[in-house]
């Protein structure tokens, strides 16, 4: 089984109709004239959005998206505008890079384990790695919201019925230095070899890799201009104050 980025319209038709089947099954919406389920569709457009698909012997049995930050918003602002509004908000006033992870969907053959939700929410981690994404947002039914906050550490924010389809949601968060801290044990006791992107990866949980020789003059250089310049600094401002200049 590889996970891939999407490559065609075709691929996203089916990504669709997974979706669809999935959702109509667990009785979370109602069936559809085409067999698809679009909810997001604007989102898929985007140019920030990766969608990610599990194929197994030619045979797409899950899906996964990841939305970054952008101007037009993300899929949870729907159904909790006043809580992703804030966590948006916190995140620029942190200079931090926020993202959501959503449709996070398996065929139903696959169900009775976890390598398909695994490989998926390591391409999620992956592109975490190569984007620098520092936090990150869920949505998941109530009945999976203990399942993601035991292995990834993910934490509900609240929960409220949605509007997209006929069940209700808890909006969910984590911060990217956790997310890789709990990512890396469950990588250890599931024996998940992990790839050089989540290794070399520059949150400080993750593996940090050595400085270069040539970094060294440049921390002797700020040092140097953090001991002579404020003292200089100081001198030159009291001196115009104890000496203002008369015109």
């Amino acid at each position: 089984m590889i996970v891939r980025l999407i490559e065609n319209q075709e691929e996203l038709d089916a990504v669709y109709r997974l979706t669809h089947d999935a959702y109509l099954e667990q009785g979370y919406i109602k069936p559809q004239p085409d067999g698809m389920f679009k909810n997001n569709e604007r989102y898929d457009r985007l140019p920030e959005t990766d969608i990610f698909i599990a194929v197994d012997e030619d045979q797409i049995v899950g899906t996964v998206s990841m939305t970054r930050a952008n101007l037009t918003g993300f899929p949870y602002d729907r159904d909790f505008p006043e809580e992703v509004e804030k966590i948006k908000h916190c995140s620029i006033v942190m200079g931090r890079y926020l993202a959501a992870c959503w449709r996070i969907v398996t065929d139903s053959k696959c169900r009775h384990g976890l390598t398909v939700v695994l490989a998926l929410m390591q391409k999620i981690m992956e592109a975490s790695a190569e984007y620098h994404v520092h936090e990150m947002i869920f949505e998941f039914n109530p009945k999976h919201v203990k399942f993601y906050n035991k292995m990834l550490g993910i934490r509900p924010v609240c929960e409220k019925v949605s509007k997209t389809v006929d069940a209700p949601g808890v909006l969910m968060y984590v911060d990217g230095r956790h997310l890789a801290c709990k990512w890396q044990d469950v990588c250890t006791k599931r024996r998940i070899e992990q790839t050089i992107f989540i290794k070399d990866f520059w949150w400080p949980t993750a593996k940090a890799s050595p400085p270069s020789i040539w970094e060294y003059p440049q921390y002797a250089l700020s040092l140097t201009g953090c001991v002579f310049g404020f003292p200089l600094l100081w001198a030159v401002l009291l001196y115009d104050k104890m000496f203002p200049v008369k015109y």
